[in-house]
């Protein structure tokens, strides 16, 4: 939306990344009509279009210009898919070739899930997926940092924050397989580990909190999970002009809670997108990086090792505000 507003010449815009549901304003997912409309430095009309994610709708958009080349009308709905509508023959055959060579191996089985990990919340508070994610990324960085190899042992890892963006599915009861952890984690991330200034890290709060990044004009676009530390923010001031108010801590190796030292620095444990700019969550800086396992990789021997896996919500995010916004997935 802010991207319509700042530019000329764009009639229509295709979103995506956020998983926004725009459409009818009775179903849960809603975020807002379809189209969105928003006007340019012009004045004149962009539609904003975004039809949810996993391929749950298709979009579908008439749109109507004059001879000037000036929207006049527009008519469309996301259309609801079905397994009620017939798969199309040609198509169904070529997924089904290319299913069959790896299908043995996704349903490997890695363990179990005692309850649903759904991602209710994910996108305002901690979630069990993101609390899932995240633990296991820093009890895997901290098992690094343990060893006797000088050459290979890496600093202590205090912290972990990943882009919510970065979870895409949640895991349903029973059995958990390879295919569960490469839907909910399917971009073969790297995890990284990174220095940080407490001042740094405190910005970065504030930062998702308002949803941009005032030391770069530019949007933070999306939200975060985390483990080894615990926040609380009043959503009210997303977007604000004025500093959010935060309150946020770190769990030391005594497993006690204290404030940010704004000048410590303090070894972040994230994802290769995230510490190389992505979301705008961190900033793109030149810094010593260091270059862990694979996520998926990481998720998946976390499970074998623990057998079950239990959800869980711990507060380590908190949303003060009287009137949160809805949980949705």
């Amino acid at each position: 939306m802010e991207l319509a507003a700042k530019t000329r010449g764009l009639d229509l815009i295709v979103g995506g990344h956020s998983h926004s549901y725009l459409g009818d304003p009775k179903n849960p997912l809603y975020q807002g009509p379809y189209p969105t409309v928003v006007k340019n430095l012009d004045g004149d009309n962009t539609l904003i279009v975004q039809a949810y994610c996993w391929g749950r709708f298709i979009g579908n958009l008439d749109v109507s210009f004059n001879p000037e080349g000036k929207i006049v009308a527009w008519n469309g709905a996301p259309i609801q898919v079905e397994y009620s509508l017939p798969a199309e023959p040609a198509v169904a055959k070529l997924v089904s070739g290319w299913r069959s060579e790896f299908e043995s191996w996704a349903k490997t089985v890695l363990g179990k899930a005692s309850d649903n990990f759904d991602m209710a919340g994910c996108r305002t508070r901690d979630c069990v997926m993101g609390n899932f994610m995240t633990d296991a990324m820093l009890q895997y960085a901290r098992s690094l940092s343990s060893g006797k190899d000088k050459k290979t042992k890496h600093p202590w890892a205090d912290l972990t924050i990943i882009n919510t963006g970065g979870i895409r599915a949640g895991l349903a009861k029973g059995t958990v397989t390879i295919e569960s952890i490469m839907t909910a984690s399917p971009f073969g991330s790297y995890i990284m580990q990174i220095p940080m200034k407490g001042q740094e890290l405190l910005t970065t709060l504030e930062s998702v909190v308002l949803g941009r990044r005032n030391d770069i004009g530019r949007p933070v676009t999306s939200f975060i999970q985390v483990s080894g530390l615990r926040f609380s923010y009043d959503s009210r001031q997303r977007n604000s002009t004025e500093k959010p108010s935060i309150k946020a801590e770190i769990q030391g190796r005594n497993n006690m809670w204290s404030a940010i030292a704004l000048d410590t620095t303090y070894s972040v444990v994230t994802i290769d997108f995230s510490s190389n700019g992505g979301d705008n969550v961190f900033l793109k800086e030149k810094r010593k990086q260091n270059r862990f396992g694979r996520l998926d990789l990481v998720l998946m021997d976390f499970i074998k090792k623990a057998k079950i896996i239990k959800p869980f919500l711990d507060g380590r995010i908190q949303d003060i505000s009287p009137t949160p916004p809805p949980l949705v997935n």
